[in-house]
């Protein structure tokens, strides 16, 4: 287990990062970068190791953000343990600082050490699939498939994003764009937001930020929700919303969650054993199994059926 990634749980009262399987019993757990024995998580957590609910001590990690502040929350441990700094803070109170620091400094396009680095050099931060996803993108468009982008993202970062993969012709691409999307409340049948153009860009007719699933659906003319098939990397934003709040198909995108002691090398992945710990089916696998109804260990696993089909 990497001591800090999404589909782990932090506990906020110890300190510690958990590696459950889907009994919520605790497989493995970290404090700082050290790895605790069982006598310790027993001591810590009772023999059975059971966590029996998640409440306000535990905080599941399900997104890269949280990951991000954790992996920070691991190494300020570290140094308080080695007694290289006094932080005079619970763990509740150091992670909550975290995200607000996180969080205020990507939130802004137009500063902040790095989006003025991103703008420079995108290639240094995205990997470049352009050439299969244009290939995927225009099979599926060619098969009369509308195709939609839903991101949470600031709407400058996505676009030089869509303009580095696919150069001008994104926008014959998508039929549809929507940034600052707040996913998971997107999906909710509460939300009342509306879609907004963004006055920066008045040359992209098809891209809003904000809205929800009822005008996504009114705006693409979707009158069968069950022909939607949804492609998501996170558990909660994506997947598990979509399953809860709409008839959406959905697949996750799960090559981020896989624990890399699962998959033997040079050996096919079966879908079956991406969620293992060892012998235990790890709980966010569990999550996944139950929220999603197919699974894909990436995006381009699709273009590579494709290929093979054709």
């Amino acid at each position: 287990m990497s001591i800090s990634k999404p589909g782990q749980v932090l506990d906020l009262k110890e300190g510690n990062i958990l590696g459950i399987n889907y009994k919520k019993e605790i497989v493995e757990a970290f404090h700082g970068n050290n790895k605790l024995d069982k006598q310790s998580i027993n001591r810590l957590y009772g023999k059975s190791n059971l966590l029996s609910n998640f409440n306000s001590r535990y905080l599941f990690i399900a997104t890269h953000l949280e990951n991000m502040s954790c992996k920070y929350f691991n190494q300020l441990l570290m140094l308080e343990n080695d007694q290289k700094v006094n932080l005079n803070k619970t763990p509740v109170q150091l992670l909550k600082d975290l995200n607000s620091a996180i969080h205020y400094y990507f939130s802004d396009y137009k500063s902040g050490d790095y989006f003025s680095t991103f703008r420079k050099d995108p290639s240094y931060f995205v990997y470049d699939f352009a050439k299969q996803l244009r290939e995927l993108f225009t099979f599926l468009k060619k098969s009369d498939k509308k195709l939609f982008l839903l991101t949470n993202s600031l709407p400058g970062y996505t676009l030089q994003n869509l303009q580095n993969q696919f150069d001008t012709n994104w926008q014959s691409i998508f039929d549809l764009v929507v940034m600052n999307g707040n996913k998971p409340n997107f999906f909710s049948k509460e939300n009342n937001q509306n879609f907004e153009k963004l006055h920066n860009y008045p040359n992209y007719p098809n891209v809003f930020k904000g809205g929800n699933i009822a005008q996504l659906e009114k705006y693409l003319n979707i009158k069968n929700p069950e022909e939607v098939i949804y492609f998501g990397d996170n558990l909660i934003h994506d997947i598990r919303a979509t399953k809860k709040s709409c008839n959406w198909n959905n697949v996750a995108i799960i090559g981020q969650l896989i624990n890399p002691k699962s998959v033997e090398k040079n050996t096919k992945i079966d879908p079956s054993n991406y969620f293992n710990m060892g012998e235990n089916l790890s709980y966010s696998g569990c999550l996944i199994k139950k929220y999603s109804d197919y699974q894909l260990y990436s995006i381009l696993d699709l273009y590579s059926h494709i290929n093979k089909i054709n």
